[in-house]
């Protein structure tokens, strides 16, 4: 209990008001902060749970790209022209891919072609990820450049990195979008609230001055409070008048 000679007592920063409307400020952050943590765990598992299939469908994309470009008459040279533009279309969706020739087709291209085929070297960045491999076997098409090679045989295996970072990178752009706008709806939300309570504790605040009246020296005891509602501001309203009406029958029945 507050000591009656508090000086806080009456403040503006102690009023109910103010108070309101910080505690719904800090409720809306609060529930903000919360649905963004929410939504970081949901990237989270849907990443343990499924970024191991979405790097096999890329690696398995990546790998019917480059039977596509071996379908083509010019497909060992084309591939030193299409082979960065792959890495590079990956690396902007956030995966890290290789594409690694092996023994057979280094041997085929270096005679047929006369240079040494690199495919898409492995340089994975460091982080969490979840990896998928597939291998391209030689089919009848790809033996007129691959002509050490059987069909059948592995001509290279593609690798594909799916990196957490990447799913959280997403999720943090969304984050910083929302937050501007959370921001923006909690401020004006706010700002509703203050004018509704202002509104709605009209009443209060009359009364309130009604009995900050009485409560001075020589104060009339012949004012009423107004009731505007029935509400409970109605209703102490009306059981404040019925007190002094009381008070003045009994100094009324005092005798001089």
């Amino acid at each position: 209990m507050l000591d009656a000679n508090n000086s806080s007592i009456g403040r503006f920063d102690k009023s109910f008001l103010v108070h309101m409307i910080k505690d719904f400020f800090l409720v809306l952050l609060a529930v903000s902060i919360l649905e963004f943590a929410l939504k970081a765990a949901a990237v989270y598992y849907n990443y343990s749970v499924n970024g191991a299939s979405e790097a096999q469908v890329v690696a398995e994309d990546l790998a019917e790209n480059v039977r596509s470009i071996m379908r083509n008459e010019g497909g060992p040279v084309a591939a030193r022209t299409i082979y960065p533009i792959l890495e590079r279309n990956w690396t902007d969706l956030g995966y890290a891919v290789a594409i690694v020739p092996s023994d057979v087709t280094i041997r085929s291209i270096e005679n047929a072609f006369d240079f040494v085929p690199a495919g898409i070297p492995e340089a994975w960045p460091p982080g969490d990820f979840k990896e998928a491999s597939v291998q391209i076997t030689a089919e009848a098409f790809c033996l007129q450049c691959h002509t050490e090679a059987k069909v059948g045989d592995v001509l290279g295996t593609v690798t594909v990195h799916n990196y957490l970072q990447r799913d959280f990178a997403i999720w943090f752009n969304e984050v910083r979008l929302a937050a501007g706008l959370a921001v923006g709806k909690i401020v004006l939300h706010s700002v509703l609230l203050f004018l509704i309570l202002r509104a709605r504790m009209e009443p209060l605040l009359r009364l309130r001055a009604v009995v900050s009246s009485l409560s001075k020296a020589y104060g009339a005891l012949d004012q009423r409070a107004e009731i505007r509602t029935e509400d409970e501001f109605g209703v102490l309203a009306r059981d404040l008048n019925i007190f002094l009406d009381r008070i003045n029958r009994l100094i009324s029945e005092y005798p001089s």
